[in-house]
């Protein structure tokens, strides 16, 4: 993907993002933009490369009216650990044996009223005004979500080949 500059010149930028925002509308890594109706849950992107598995999933929440709808964000980034993320909290489950089985280890809250960043496994947690940006430099991955809706998922460009990125937009009726 490129950017326009002031000078009418275009500039490669050296990474790609999807997003999840209203209740149902997603934008692909290619920009173009898919409406859906009704409560699902999907895969935003993830990876099926053996040695950088990991996955961004986002479901509705909620929503037995439009203003009560929220999206729950799941998503692991190594085989150890899984994250839970609703507004403004977020909730690190320790992944043991071969089914899975998941341990709650951290809940936790980003609601105070300054930006402080927290680091759990090598991931990195920030609060910025209404947002909470997750980093995995390890992965080249940042994901930010607000307390309205909105999701980001960043990828460096460098980091990921197509080859191993898996784009699903394979919902899971409730």
């Amino acid at each position: 993907r490129s950017l326009g500059t002031p000078t009418g010149h275009s500039e490669i930028v050296p990474f790609d993002t999807c997003s999840s925002f209203g209740p149902n509308s997603i934008s692909t890594f290619d920009g173009l933009t898919y409406e859906f109706e009704g409560r699902c849950s999907y895969l935003l992107a993830g990876s099926i490369n053996p040695s950088r598995r990991w996955f961004v999933k986002v479901a509705m929440v909620n929503c037995d009216t439009f203003k009560s709808c929220q999206k729950t964000l799941r998503f692991r980034l190594d085989d150890l650990h899984e994250f839970v993320a609703v507004g403004q909290s977020l909730q690190v489950y320790q992944i043991s044996g071969l089914d899975g089985a998941q341990m709650l280890k951290v809940n936790d809250s980003f609601q105070g009223l300054f930006d402080d960043a927290r680091d759990y496994s090598g991931v990195r947690f920030i609060r910025r005004g209404d947002s909470i940006i997750m980093t995995s430099r390890s992965l080249g991955l940042r994901l930010r979500w607000d307390s309205i809706g909105s999701v980001q998922l960043t990828l460096d460009r460098p980091v990921h080949s197509n080859q191993d990125l898996q784009v699903s937009l394979g919902f899971e009726h409730r």
